[in-house]
């Protein structure tokens, strides 16, 4: 991976300028990755995970959704969740979850903004979305990749798919 060019805020340190969106006559702004938008991620990992199993309660016999709700509470409890988890990676790698990392970060600035606003968003401004998200996620994956365990290939594939492509989100499994 190349080595990318220290920006002001790499050298100054403190808060990061927001990056800017403009979708339906409005301007979104979208945060850096900190330990808040870190939160919000995991929150609404688990809260997707719990809306799947949810959703099947009435399509499911009683015997299975009991089973599939217990796992699901009991990954939750061990923190599953959590970023690099199991269900974390299950719940990312679904065509909706594609819209949760990014919701994380423009949720610091528009905190009602929904998952479906972010799909929408990304559907409609593609271009856009995926300047921002350039702008404003590589340095958190070099920073924190390697203490999350990934080599620099797999830093760089981190970014490659967290970085929305012309035509959309690239999926975060490949």
């Amino acid at each position: 991976m190349a080595d990318l060019k220290a920006s002001v805020g790499d050298v100054l340190g403190g808060d990061t300028a927001p990056g800017v969106v403009s979708w339906n006559g409005k301007e979104y702004k979208c945060g850096a990755p900190t330990q808040g938008a870190k939160d919000r991620l995991e929150k609404m990992v688990a809260a997707a995970a719990i809306a799947s199993v949810r959703d099947l309660k009435d399509t499911l016999p009683s015997d299975d959704y009991a089973a599939m709700w217990a796992s699901t509470t009991a990954a939750i409890q061990s923190r599953e969740h959590a970023t690099g988890g199991a269900l974390w990676g299950r719940v990312l790698s679904q065509p909706d979850g594609a819209a949760l990392f990014p919701l994380s970060l423009f949720q610091e600035y528009q905190p009602a903004m929904t998952a479906a606003e972010m799909r929408l968003m990304m559907a409609e401004e593609p271009e856009q979305v995926g300047a921002v998200m350039a702008l404003m996620v590589p340095r958190f994956f070099e920073k924190w990749g390697p203490g999350m365990g990934l080599s620099p290939e797999g830093v760089a594939e981190l970014i490659r798919r967290a970085t929305p492509t012309l035509s959309g989100m690239t999926p975060l499994k490949s």
